[in-house]
């Protein structure tokens, strides 16, 4: 699937899938690629059809084995994707991954919460320094628990603070609350590329809508004094307010968003896609790396 066109600095993204082995990292790369157009076809683990996928080993065992990249496109924004083994036998894989990224997806699987795999790359993440997402996969599956997982997630990361919430778990799984807009995301019945109608929020789940937008507004009230003015004189954030800000805490560790979905359905994919470009930082606000005495940047207009 590789790019012939070209894209500037600001109009890329470089963001490692990370998580425990079997949480789901291939299937979310899979498709976010063909939700977004660079794949036609949506590929499957199970049946040797991912893109990150390719060695004999890898379809016989059906897990990844070495770092694979992949990309999604987004609003003229080139999302590149790479795919990590999650099995402590491949650490190697994923530490090199985290240090070429300039962001990080942490998947957790809805049914098994925090496992010891999860634990490891957040402290690679840690160790680096580089903002993180975490998506909670796998909801239409049986016993899916996305409030158990979410305090599970707490519990590893302070600064975990969910922009979404399932409508329903498991087999019910059918939507999303989008905390921005305040409105929920029913998916289509039969979707091949996660389109939904956008409804108001079910009225079972207004009080938690409301209490969990709350505190998104709270939180990212804090980052920034102008908008913490405004929010202690009752005003709204709004949704623009709110990404930038969103973006900043990202960029200071302080925020790390947690979205939800199922892959194979796509669902949640196109809230994914739209906020890795709108959250996640570009090449040039990563920072500089340091070779000898000599810094380097990334910036079209410096030197290979």
């Amino acid at each position: 699937m590789a790019s012939a066109k070209e894209y500037p600095t600001d109009r890329i993204r470089n963001i490692t899938v990370l998580g425990h082995g079997g949480s789901g990292k291939t299937s979310l790369i899979e498709a976010l690629c063909f939700v977004s157009g660079t794949s036609n076809r949506h590929g499957n683990v199970d049946n040797g059809t991912a893109l990150t996928m390719h060695t004999p080993e890898e379809h016989a065992h059906e897990i990844s084995i070495q770092m694979t990249p992949a990309y999604a496109e987004h609003n003229g924004v080139k999302v590149n994707l790479l795919d990590t083994p999650g099995y402590l036998d491949f650490t190697g894989e994923a530490l090199s991954a985290v240090r070429v990224a300039d962001a990080a997806i942490i998947v957790v699987n809805a049914t098994s919460g925090i496992e010891v795999g999860t634990e490891r790359v957040w402290e690679y993440c840690e160790a680096r320094g580089i903002p993180r997402i975490f998506f909670v996969s796998m909801m239409d599956k049986e016993h899916a628990d996305f409030d158990g997982v979410f305090q599970q997630i707490k519990n590893l990361s302070e600064s975990a603070l969910p922009v979404e919430i399932p409508v329903g778990e498991g087999p019910a799984f059918e939507g999303i609350i989008n905390l921005f807009s305040e409105k929920a995301h029913m998916y289509k019945k039969g979707t091949t590329k996660g389109e939904y109608d956008e409804t108001e929020v079910p009225e079972d789940l207004k009080d938690k809508g409301a209490q969990w937008e709350t505190e998104l507004q709270e939180t990212l009230a804090t980052t920034d004094e102008d908008l913490l003015e405004k929010y202690l004189e009752g005003g709204k954030i709004s949704r623009e307010e709110a990404i930038d800000a969103m973006a900043r805490g990202m960029a200071r560790n302080e925020i790390s968003p947690v979205f939800c979905g199922a892959a194979p359905l796509t669902y949640g994919i196109q809230a994914l896609l739209s906020k890795l470009v709108e959250l996640c930082p570009n090449p040039s606000e990563s920072g500089t790396e340091t070779v000898g005495d000599q810094e380097l940047m990334a910036d079209d207009g410096e030197p290979l």
